[in-house]
């Protein structure tokens, strides 16, 4: 009887709704799955350079093409199949686990590539083909008790949801203060993309978990919501294989945190620098300040340091005992003169166009940053200066 109410629960309750929820779920699965299909033979398509630091590029390639396939392949049975509760939701269990699995190991490989490897993706796939299995086999030999093994298994996917974003909380924070200490200014804007793929892939885990329960027309809501994620990752993906220095370099290069803590034991324990230490920092900034060396982009507080000539615990003490500041604060404070000689000068260039000659690579930075050191918008200073023309 408990079996017959939980099918019950997952039927639709009469046939003319049936008939017409079959009809439309047949469409999106189709639609489902050659879309998805198209976008997993593109990347497969991708051209990646053969570089040592794009090796795990490669991988969530790879990766990437296989939830595509599993997915398409997936809908296409659907679709063949039509809506046959409880199958649908049976499908939607023992596909979701894989594509958030696949997924997230994707977008990990961008952020923290170490923490992803083809043995533990492997194993963590094992796992879930087994659990599937059980959780046909149980369907087919043991009914009476089905019920309870679909509900465990939700929740064990629901489980899976919040275990990925945990691991990728962590690991985009780590991303953002490497980048960040690599580059010596605020990097988190210029990775942000990141954080939305992974958003995309949970908002279309969470669809998944209630579509377990709801079924029906929750497959309207479902299906446009991956199709948008795999339609995001196809692009970023593309893009990242022609433009991802910027953040290979910085995530494969050594943390500076243990450099960073002896430098701050170094500024306890030493004294103040000379004199005659102080002008000859000074000179050598100077010379890079003459030279419009703050307006580089990309360029890494190593090779900052490398090209004005001093180490930095040097430049460190000189920065906190003469000047009250950090290089990067101080750096960014040289931009914004140099921006706000730009508006005075040519009042008619684009706020993006001075952000991004005076180096920033992200306006949002240059915005946040201006108004704290001014007290007002860039805008409005630039208003100021068109009428004083």
């Amino acid at each position: 009887m408990k079996y017959r109410k939980f099918y019950l629960f997952l039927h639709v309750c009469n046939r003319e709704q049936k008939e017409k929820m079959d009809e439309i779920y047949r469409n999106l699965m189709l639609l489902a799955s050659g879309i998805v299909a198209t976008l997993s033979i593109m990347i497969v398509a991708l051209r990646i350079p053969k570089r040592p630091e794009l090796e795990k590029f490669r991988n969530a390639r790879t990766i990437f093409a296989v939830a595509g396939f599993l997915l398409a392949t997936l809908n296409f049975v659907c679709f063949l199949v039509g809506y046959v509760p409880p199958f649908d939701r049976m499908a939607i269990l023992a596909t979701a686990p894989y594509e958030a699995l696949l997924m997230t190991g994707t977008v990990l490989i961008f952020i923290n590539p170490e923490r992803v490897t083809m043995k533990c993706v492997v194993r963590e796939f094992l796992i879930i083909s087994v659990l599937v299995s059980a959780m046909y086999l149980i369907h087919w030999k043991f009914p009476d008790i089905f019920q309870y093994v679909y509900v465990a298994l939700g929740i064990a996917f629901f489980g899976q949801i919040i275990s990925y974003t945990t691991i990728f909380v962590k690991s985009y924070k780590r991303a953002v203060k490497l980048t960040s200490e690599y580059y010596a200014e605020d990097y988190a804007p210029r990775i942000i993309w990141v954080f939305w793929m992974f958003v995309f892939v949970l908002i279309s885990a969470l669809t998944c978990f209630i579509c377990l329960f709801i079924g029906g027309w929750g497959y309207c809501v479902l299906v446009p919501i991956y199709l948008c994620t795999y339609n995001l990752f196809a692009v970023r993906m593309t893009i990242y294989a022609t433009d991802n220095s910027y953040i290979t370099s910085a995530l494969h290069s050594p943390s500076q945190t243990e450099e960073e803590d002896d430098v701050e034991t170094d500024l306890k324990q030493q004294s103040d620098i000379s004199e005659e230490t102080a002008e000859e920092v000074k000179e050598k900034l100077s010379q890079w300040v003459s030279k419009k060396k703050f307006m580089e982009r990309d360029v890494s507080y190593a090779d900052v340091l490398f090209e004005i000539g001093i180490e930095v615990s040097l430049l460190r003490r000189y920065m906190k005992d003469r000047l009250g500041t950090d290089f990067r604060t101080w750096r960014n404070g040289l931009r914004l003169e140099e921006a706000c000689r730009m508006f005075t000068e040519n009042p008619c260039m684009s706020i993006e166009q001075v952000s991004d000659k005076v180096g920033y690579n992200d306006s949002s930075n240059f915005h946040k940053d201006f108004k704290k050191r001014y007290g007002m918008s860039a805008s409005a200073f630039k208003k100021i200066k068109q009428k004083a023309q």
